[in-house]
């Protein structure tokens, strides 16, 4: 029977993240793989494991998270989407999903959206706009 993508698969992922081990995130995509960052600059798109590789250690670099959690976790067949929260050291909540592309039990293709507009700060009920 061939491996696919699996819920506890792709929470080990979601661990790995968020302990932002680099070696371990990098074993869950494929060679040819696919990365589109929440947060962008003069790239939207990264391709090839070297590359996406990069993309993912400045985007730790720049985390500030100090917890995460993801919810309502959907895989079907090659294709999947979850949604993310982080709490950054200011307390900030930011929020968003991303969508994934499978191929057999490795992630060719994460997408990453951030929703503007919708982060809080733990102690203040306004919504906080991200500069």
């Amino acid at each position: 029977m061939e491996k696919s993508m699996t819920k506890e698969r792709l929470l080990n992922f979601a661990k790995a993240w968020s302990e932002k081990s680099i070696e371990q995130i990098m074993d869950f995509f494929t060679e040819d793989c696919v990365y589109c960052p929440s947060i962008v600059d003069e790239k939207k798109k990264f391709q090839g494991k070297a590359e996406v590789q990069r993309a993912i250690e400045r985007m730790i670099a720049m985390d500030n998270t100090i917890a995460s959690k993801v919810s309502q976790i959907h895989i079907h067949g090659e294709f999947g989407f979850w949604e993310w929260e982080y709490t950054t050291t200011d307390l900030q909540q930011i929020r968003g999903c991303d969508y994934f592309e499978f191929s057999k039990e490795f992630i060719h293709v994460k997408n990453a959206y951030r929703k503007l507009g919708a982060n809080r700060t733990k102690n203040d009920s306004q919504k906080t706009w991200l500069d």
